[in-house]
């Protein structure tokens, strides 16, 4: 900084401050106005009419790097890039012509210059005054660069978060669409492809495997990968290899290998603080993340030119992954999430928790799969036993009966025939009561044929079973039937089905009938939702002429009406039920019938 002594002697001078005035004419003060320059702590510098500076303070010089005298008549201008100079010219002209105070928070940001070329940005508060009878320009400066800095420091902070809350976004998003899969109950095929898909994209990771345990073999098994192929002896690993991803199965944590060393997250403590250097290199799973580990340099050179036919990179490339268990709270491990970068790659907590939801989404799947298999063997199991257990109550006695005839037949002929006429008769209810009872079985083995065989057949059929069953004699008449859908032929079959089976197990008696009529909606005896919009209703009624019961003091483990209820609401039809006490019982289900679905023969239900 220059001496005082280089500065213009101070001067006994009358400024003007702005151009306001009041009652008593023009603001006026009598200051010294070198003192206040040399006294102020802001930069200050006084122009004349020709731009040339007049008086520069030593914050000002400071400001633009340059000396006091350097800058004393210099042009204004000089203090600017060369590309502002002329509009700025322009601009102090038209101050000069018209005065004002212009305030520093105006909003004006110029571009300084300092003396060493470097720009910065400043910002201007002007005022006027006059020097010597001439008028002059006060500007007082600010530097704008902290502040651009901070502002800009904020601005990066505020994009950073906003990315951080995009991927967030993302993640959840990602994380919400897998779980709408597993709570729909699709494949798991496509399940984990989307799960590895998933962790490919939200990790930016160049591959992502899903290893699935098969406790027979001891060996990880692919199940699903993207990104980079993988060789055949890649989708195949034993359980007690040396590698990352093997290690972090058996041992229930994450672990990173990253070139030369394995980082090991123990009990409670993620990969991001834990580091646990190997004396020698812990290669990623042979093909898998990267390069295959290989016994001799000709069998590494020939796997090499294998994998640059795939479009790999060379077993040298350095490659980074994360192994994660796939673990379900109880401690049973599925297999392993693999996740491979082709670069180093650093693991913050959030990443790792991104890694770790997706490796759970994983297990999860798996754990389904392999509920919905017992599931289903469990159910398939109990098919058979139901089925067994139909065929000894029914279609076996059935046939021990007719077995039993046939063997005392001829001599019952010998010695009575018109007991053998009778005999043979019922021989041949019987053997016509197994094969209803059969086709019956073989119902519920295909469902589909509910949508393929008529209602008339289908009633008819339980008709010809329960006689078979129960020595009761059954009655059908079917005057007509309707167009249906297929959820309604299966309620009015199902329906039937009930309440022929609690005829012969409860009702001791000794004739049913069922019958299946359309009549007129006016004839029904309670509205029907949706019967305005139909001229018919659609009835079927089975009754008997058993002890019937009371509806009241039925035990609460015979849910049979409970469920004929049920089919007959989840169709929109209605289901009374009509008993007395030893005066029998009559079950009548009407379901409004669409006019389009009209009266037809029965081949055509």
């Amino acid at each position: 900084m220059d001496e005082p002594s280089r500065q213009q002697p101070a001067e006994r001078i009358t400024v003007q401050l702005g151009s306001g005035t009041d009652a008593a004419g023009p603001t006026t003060g009598s200051v010294r106005l070198g003192d206040l320059f040399e006294s102020a702590p802001v930069a200050l510098i006084a122009v004349d009419a020709s731009g040339a500076i007049r008086l520069v303070n030593p914050p000002a010089a400071a400001l633009f790097g340059r000396t006091r005298a350097a800058m004393l008549g210099l042009p204004i201008e000089q203090l600017l890039p060369e590309r502002l100079r002329g509009a700025h010219a322009r601009h102090r002209q038209d101050f000069m012509a018209g005065p004002g105070a212009r305030p520093m928070a105006a909003g004006r940001e110029l571009i300084g210059l300092r003396g060493d070329g470097s720009e910065f940005a400043l910002q201007i508060g002007l005022s006027s005054a006059e020097l010597d009878g001439a008028s002059i320009a006060l500007a007082a400066a600010i530097d704008l660069s902290p502040y651009k800095q901070t502002e800009a420091l904020l601005e990066a902070r505020v994009a950073r978060r906003t990315r951080q809350l995009d991927r967030r976004r993302q993640v959840a998003a990602g994380l919400r669409d897998t779980l709408e899969l597993l709570n729909a109950g699709r494949g798991l095929d496509e399940i984990l492809a989307h799960v590895v898909r998933q962790a490919a994209e939200l990790l930016d990771a160049d591959r992502c495997a899903v290893y699935r345990l098969h406790p027979e073999t001891r060996r990880l098994e692919v199940e699903a990968a993207v990104g980079i192929g993988r060789q055949a002896d890649a989708e195949s690993l034993p359980l007690d290899a040396d590698s990352s991803l093997a290690r972090a199965v058996r041992e229930h944590r994450p672990i990173q290998a990253d070139g030369g060393s394995t980082v090991v997250a123990g009990p409670g403590e993620s990969l991001a603080g834990a580091r646990e250097p190997r004396s020698r290199a812990v290669e990623p799973p042979a093909g898998a993340l990267g390069p295959p580990a290989g016994p001799s340099a000709a069998t590494a050179a020939a796997r090499d030119q294998g994998r640059a036919a795939e479009g790999l990179p060379d077993s040298g490339a350095s490659w980074v992954s994360l192994a994660l268990p796939l673990l379900l709270p109880r401690g049973k491990v599925y297999g392993a999430l693999e996740i491979g970068f082709r670069s180093a790659r650093a693991f913050d907590d959030e990443t790792l928790g991104l890694a770790s939801s997706l490796a759970d989404q994983a297990a999860l799947a798996l754990e389904n799969d392999r509920l919905r298999g017992q599931a289903a063997r469990a159910a398939v199991t109990a098919e058979r036993n139901r089925i067994a257990r139909d065929l000894h109550d029914s279609v076996t006695q059935t046939l021990f009966s007719a077995s039993m005839i046939a063997e005392v037949l001829p001599r019952l002929w010998e010695r009575d025939e018109a007991e053998g006429r009778r005999r043979l008769d019922e021989m041949r209810q019987l053997t016509r009561g197994a094969l209803a009872e059969m086709r019956a079985l073989l119902l519920e083995l295909r469902p589909t044929t509910l949508a393929e065989v008529p209602l008339a057949e289908l009633l008819a059929q339980l008709g010809e079973a329960t006689a078979g069953r129960s020595r009761l004699r059954v009655e059908l008449g079917v005057d007509a039937t309707a167009s249906l859908p297929y959820e309604v032929k299966e309620a009015y079959y199902r329906i039937a089905q009930e309440a022929l089976n609690n005829v012969a197990k409860h009702a001791q008696a000794t004739q049913a009938w069922v019958a299946m009529e359309l009549e007129p909606a006016a004839r029904g005896r309670t509205a029907i939702p949706g019967a305005a919009e139909s001229s018919r209703l659609l009835v079927l009624t089975v009754r008997d002429n058993g002890r019937g019961f009371d509806p009241l003091r039925i035990p609460a483990d015979h849910l049979g009406l409970t469920i004929m209820r049920e089919r007959a609401d989840a169709i929109g039809a209605e289901l009374s039920i009509l008993t007395r006490p030893s005066r029998g019982t009559s079950i009548r289900v009407a379901w409004p019938c669409p006019d389009e679905a009209r009266a037809s023969t029965a081949q055509g239900a």
